[in-house]
């Protein structure tokens, strides 16, 4: 196994480890998700919303590719839609104050 190789099956291995950690505190409450759709007054807040969902749904795409061609290049209509929904969130502070 080469140095590369070994450093690739470490470095999946963190992420997943990283992966079930956060989920495990996710569950038992040692991480809130109150307030995560909600401003700073706690009313609520669509760009969050959005802004959350948009950035997943990016997440699933980028692994959902990289994981079919096994490579990450390629992105840039991604990065275009990524772009306009962080646009919108901070156009929504920036109307809010």
């Amino acid at each position: 196994m080469t140095p590369g190789a070994a450093l690739g099956w470490f470095l999946q291995a963190w992420l997943l480890a990283v992966a079930v950690l956060v989920t495990y505190r996710l569950v038992t409450g040692q991480i809130s998700l109150n307030g995560l759709f909600a401003t700073n007054h706690g009313r609520f807040s669509p760009e969050r919303m959005q802004l959350f969902f948009v950035t997943v749904g990016a997440l699933v795409a980028v692994v959902a590719k990289a994981l079919q061609t096994r490579s990450i290049e390629g992105f840039t209509d991604l990065l275009t839609v990524l772009t306009a929904s962080h646009a919108v969130f901070l156009s929504g502070k920036v109307v809010r104050h």
